[in-house]
């Protein structure tokens, strides 16, 4: 198959064969290991009728093993779908069931003894048959599917989504062109590799650009990892940012040149702070699984401009539409809806062809935003998580960007509540964090005078952790 997506990768990879893939804190993988032994397992594959009409599941923490079972099970044609370790047995038979999941790949073997092992180099997978793909109950596909992801269900119930090996590369080209990585940049990696693989991983592989995997999200690891290994590019979550600025050790970065934060809005005092503590610019890209990196800020000399998702980014086209799908003026609020190379395929269960879902051409993303005279799109919140105040829209990201520039919060969470007679109020959950504390009042009193009178909170309560989605967002209600 001359369009597969491994075959193209695997074709790339000759022009850096001898360079290091992979570093991590055990060892180092070549390109040409990774792809020798992708191949090996691919072939593996195939013999237990792994092929085209199969969906598989692929079981493993960040690393090369998880990369090279994802590239065995794309390359044999069959549909390759990440399955986080954090997910729970039952939420595994959820997707299971609405992937009509042929196999999963598993990385910890000993969890089934009766599974057959494959190997990949020296990395094991347990071949565990699910069986609900069978050739008699095959996913009802008129694509050839090499990727199903499901979304991160913040707002509501998971969809799988299905990327054909046409748009894989279609998709990745739209990434290089917006990116605009340099040859011998290296990305410091700490996202789960189960939600954000698609683009940027895929992209670094076809590139030839190595991936340092750090092992955990401690300031200090991704210190460590990121000058051990000479990193120029760190690519992470509003999370992982806030750790590293609240580092309070000497130790800098020694390569970093830029940080970039994805899915979900950093506060622009966050990404102040970390510049401040490394002297290396923070952007923002806003990236979506149906489009994959739509929106892009590249512009690190650029003061001013934290709170934006970016400009359109190469090969794609945004706008801001109203309620019945008009094109709004610039500067108004709206639904941000986009459209460019490398679109999904399909929607799973029920299935639904890109094609279906969009509106007058246009896929609706689910937030609303205004672009500015500068160009730039700033995303103000999610559509279905608007707080409505007696008829005026409060944004939760808006609430906590603020709520987290006092210095005692640590993490927050705004939500709306409803009410006999404003129909909704504010509420409000925080990490509290530090020796001083802020009580109840105090903390209103900062809301007070940075929001306008709806938007603060009614409703303020401590907690020990904000709940979040495994690909870093907050779960919202």
């Amino acid at each position: 198959m001359t369009d597969n997506i491994f075959e193209t990768l695997k074709h790339a990879s000759r022009a850096h064969r001898d360079r290091i893939a992979v570093y991590e804190r055990d060892r180092t993988t070549s390109f040409a290991e990774l792809f020798d032994d992708a191949d090996a397992l691919k072939t593996d594959l195939a013999l237990r009728a792994v092929g085209p009409g199969k969906v598989m599941g692929v079981r493993a923490r960040n690393g090369a093993g998880f990369i090279k079972a994802m590239l065995a099970v794309m390359g044999t044609g069959a549909a390759a779908l990440p399955v986080s370790h954090q997910l729970k047995p039952a939420e595994v038979e959820t997707i299971s069931r609405d992937a009509r999941l042929h196999a999963i790949l598993d990385a910890d073997p000993a969890e089934n003894e009766q599974c057959p092992v494959l190997k990949a180099g020296s990395d094991a997978f347990g071949f565990r048959s699910i069986g609900v793909g069978t050739d008699e109950q095959k996913p009802g596909f008129d694509i050839s599917p090499a990727f199903i992801r499901f979304t991160s269900g913040t707002t509501g119930k998971s969809k799988g989504v299905a990327l054909s090996h046409a748009s894989l590369i279609a998709r990745l080209d739209a990434a290089d062109a917006a990116l605009m990585l340099k040859d011998e940049d290296r990305i410091l990696w700490v996202l789960p590799m189960a939600y954000h693989f698609l683009v940027t991983i895929l992209l670094y592989l076809k590139r030839g650009i190595p991936i340092i995997v750090c092992p955990d999200m401690l300031a200090q690891s991704l210190l460590e990892m990121g000058n051990a290994h000479q990193a120029t590019v760190l690519y992470a979550s509003p999370m992982h940012i806030r750790l590293l600025a609240a580092d309070k050790t000497d130790t800098n970065f020694r390569s970093l040149r830029w940080a970039i934060s994805t899915s979900a809005a950093t506060p622009p005092p966050v990404m102040q702070a970390f510049e401040t503590r490394y002297g290396v610019p923070v952007t923002q890209v806003y990236g979506i699984i149906e489009a994959g990196l739509p929106l892009v800020n590249t512009d690190l000399s650029a003061k001013g401009l934290a709170d934006v998702a970016g400009r359109t980014a190469p090969q794609f086209e945004s706008a801001i539409l109203d309620a019945e799908g008009a094109e709004l003026p610039q500067g108004e609020i709206g639904h941000l809806a986009i459209r460019g190379r490398g679109m999904f395929d399909a929607y799973l269960d029920p299935y639904m062809r890109c094609e279906a879902v969009m509106v007058k051409g246009w896929f609706l993303t689910g937030d609303l935003a205004q672009v500015g005279e500068d160009g730039y799109t700033r995303i103000k919140g999610r559509e279905k998580s608007v707080i409505n105040v007696s008829g005026n829209k409060a944004f939760p990201e808006e609430v906590e960007a603020v709520l987290l520039q006092h210095p005692s919060v640590t993490a927050c969470r705004v939500f709306g509540r409803p009410h006999p007679l404003t129909g909704e109020v504010v509420c409000a959950e925080i990490v509290p964090g530090g020796v001083d504390a802020p009580d109840t009042e105090a903390l209103l009193k900062f809301c007070r005078e940075r929001l306008s009178t709806f938007k603060i909170p009614q409703y303020v309560t401590r907690v020990d952790q904000i709940q979040q989605t495994d690909s870093g967002k907050t779960a919202r209600a």
